[in-house]
């Protein structure tokens, strides 16, 4: 069954929650970076050693999206779950997004209706791997100091895109000094609207069942399956 084009957008939609979520880990693996002037080289190799270290990674988010034009915002708190090396799960009360590393679920509560998609084929669901990689390989970034965020001092920095066709314009990370995670990720879009996530309960290495990675469809929505 082929996806009309407002599911495919929302599709999108939902996948940009679950990918800030990547680039939020990308930056968890990066430490110290604006106080010693790494290289790109050096950083690389870094994000590769610590990520081979981190099995599990959870924690609660506040996601605020802004439209610049309308001067609106809205809040959504959340809740994500990853386990290496492919399998992952994102609850919000709108949305649910999980995958075994086999199938992809995609749960819109309010419109009760779950797509279901191979994750192996979906090119909308890249593996993790990728998603870390990209963020330190396709983006230039430079030291924008320290700030404080939720009475917790951060390096921030500052990404830009190094390919024009990016959906994300800019990017902003603030790391936690003290305990060296992100705790703020912000990006600016093509429509220069700005989506901000707040990170908090950030848990690592914990032992996560694989079973919460499997979608129990719930009786009675729509099922569309687009294996």
């Amino acid at each position: 069954m082929m996806k009309s084009k407002n599911q495919m957008t929302k599709s999108r939609n939902e996948w940009s929650a679950f990918k800030i979520s990547a680039i939020a880990i990308s930056a968890l693996l990066i430490t110290g970076t604006c106080a010693f002037g790494q290289s790109v080289t050096e950083i690389v190799k870094q994000v590769e050693k610590r990520y081979h270290s981190l099995k599990t990674f959870s924690a609660e988010f506040d996601e605020t999206f802004t439209w610049t034009l309308a001067k609106e915002s809205r809040t959504t708190h959340g809740r994500f779950f990853i386990k290496k090396p492919d399998r992952f799960r994102l609850e919000t009360e709108k949305q649910i997004i999980s995958s075994d590393g086999t199938t992809v679920w995609r749960y819109a509560i309010q419109d009760s209706q779950v797509f279901v998609t191979d994750a192996e084929s979906d090119p909308e669901f890249p593996p993790l791997k990728n998603l870390l990689f990209d963020y330190v390989e396709n983006y230039s970034h430079v030291s924008l100091g320290e700030e404080v965020v939720d009475d917790r001092p951060c390096y921030q920095l500052k990404l830009i895109p190094k390919i024009e066709e990016s959906y994300i314009t800019e990017m902003r990370v603030w790391i936690d000094k003290k305990e060296k995670m992100t705790k703020k990720v912000a990006y600016t879009d093509i429509q220069n609207n700005v989506t901000t996530y707040v990170l908090d309960n950030i848990e690592t290495n914990e032992k996560i069942k694989d079973d919460i990675f499997v979608f129990d469809i719930p009786a009675g929505v729509e099922v569309i399956d687009t294996r």
